[in-house]
C-alpha cells in the first residue's frame, strides 16, 4: 500500500513570516513602592500580535509591558507570538518562557541637615547576615532629592553607609554615616529585610568636633568557621 502525504500551505504565510520569540526583563527603577518589572519584547521577524503570561494569573497584549507583582517569589513568564494570515486567521507561531525571581527593594533619603542631600552622594549596602563576614552588595548614587534605591535584594540582615562624594561641599561638612546615624559600622542599626522598605533614612553626622590625625587599624582574621587565621597577608588600600 502507498501512503500519500498532502501538504497544504497556509495562505499568506511565507518564510519571511517566521520569527523567534524572545524578551528581556529588568526591575523598574521608576516605581519605589512596588515589585515592578519592565518586559521588553526582542522577538525577531514579523508578527501581528503578542500575549504575555506573567506567571501570577495575569496577562497583557502590550508589546513592552510593565507589570507589578503582589509579592516576592519566582514567576514563569511566557511570551506568545502570533501572525494573522490573509484570511484573517490568527496563528500561534512561537513562544518563549523564562523564570524571573522577584526580590525586595530598599531605599531611603540621605539627609545633610534638615533636608535631603542635593549634591552627589552615594550609598553602600552591606549584607551582615553573617556578622563574621560582611559582604558589600551594591553601591548606588543618590538622586537630586537625596534618595537612594537598592533593587532585587535577598532577605537577610543589612546595614547601609551613606556619604557625600569626595571633593564636594558636603564632603567638607558631613562624615560618612551608617544606618542609625552613627559613624562606626559596629554601632550601626541592622535592618532585617523580609519585605520592601523605603524608609531607611540616614541623617549625616556633621564634621564639627571630629578631628583628623594619625590612627591605627586592627582586627582579627577568621576563616568561615570562625577560627583564627595564621600567616595571612593583609593589604590596606586607600579608596580615594
Amino acid at each position: 500500500s502507498l501512503l500519500y502525504l498532502i501538504l497544504t500551505p497556509i495562505i499568506g504565510f511565507t518564510q519571511n513570516n517566521l520569527c523567534k520569540a524572545d524578551f528581556v526583563s529588568q526591575p523598574d527603577r521608576s516605581l519605589f513602592s512596588e515589585y515592578s518589572f519592565i518586559f521588553t519584547n526582542t522577538t525577531t521577524g514579523q508578527y501581528s500580535e503578542c500575549l504575555w503570561d506573567f506567571g501570577d494569573g495575569t496577562s497583557s497584549r502590550e508589546d513592552n509591558p510593565t507589570h507589578i507583582y503582589d509579592a516576592a517569589g519566582e514567576y514563569k513568564i511566557t511570551l506568545n507570538i502570533y501572525i494573522t494570515d490573509s484570511s484573517q486567521h490568527v496563528i500561534h507561531i512561537d513562544s518563549r518562557t523564562k523564570t524571573i525571581e522577584v526580590k525586595y527593594n530598599l531605599g531611603g533619603h540621605f539627609f545633610t541637615g534638615i533636608y535631603p542631600a542635593t549634591e552627589p552622594c552615594r550609598a553602600i549596602l552591606y549584607n551582615v547576615t553573617n556578622p563574621l563576614n560582611p559582604i558589600g552588595v551594591d553601591t548606588v548614587s543618590t538622586t537630586s532629592q537625596g534618595f537612594f534605591l537598592f533593587l532585587q535584594i535577598d532577605a537577610g540582615k543589612y546595614l547601609i553607609l551613606a556619604e557625600p562624594l569626595p571633593n564636594t561641599n558636603l564632603a567638607n561638612s558631613y562624615s560618612p554615616t551608617y544606618t542609625g546615624d552613627v559613624l562606626y559600622w559596629n554601632e550601626a542599626y541592622i535592618n532585617i529585610i523580609n519585605s520592601n522598605n523605603f524608609e531607611l533614612d540616614i541623617h549625616a553626622v556633621p564634621n564639627a568636633g571630629i578631628t583628623g590625625g594619625t590612627g591605627s587599624i586592627g582586627g582579627d582574621i577568621l576563616d568561615n568557621q570562625g577560627h583564627p587565621g595564621n600567616n595571612v597577608e593583609v593589604l590596606l588600600i586607600k579608596d580615594s
